[in-house]
């Protein structure tokens, strides 16, 4: 099942898509440098309240931006997608579960 259709992200996610849309405009406006960019609302908004629905809505908006971010990639470009720590909504805590096990 899609989250999306269970679950419309939320306006909170408004950090989320502006980032996104911020990291275009320096990939765009740069021809040499590093871009940084943290989209806090998976931790914040989400993860740490537990909210399994909008974590997953949230991911999938992200996975359909992706193409967009891939195609404003240069050849010589290089893109590093990490996560500082893991936020699993599904935990019964609100804290990082990284190296929780079930």
């Amino acid at each position: 099942m899609s989250f999306s259709a269970a679950h419309q992200v939320p306006a909170e996610n408004k950090k989320q898509r502006d980032g996104m849309a911020k990291t275009l405009e320096a990939l765009q406006g740069l021809e040499r440098g590093l871009v940084y960019v943290n989209l806090v609302d998976f931790d914040q908004q989400y993860g740490h309240r537990n909210d399994v629905e909008g974590y997953g809505a949230a991911l999938e908006e992200f996975d359909r931006w992706l193409p967009e971010f891939r195609a404003a990639l240069r050849p010589d470009d290089l893109a590093i997608l990490t996560a500082d720590h893991g936020c699993d909504p599904t935990t019964p805590s609100t804290d990082h579960s990284a190296n929780t096990r079930r």
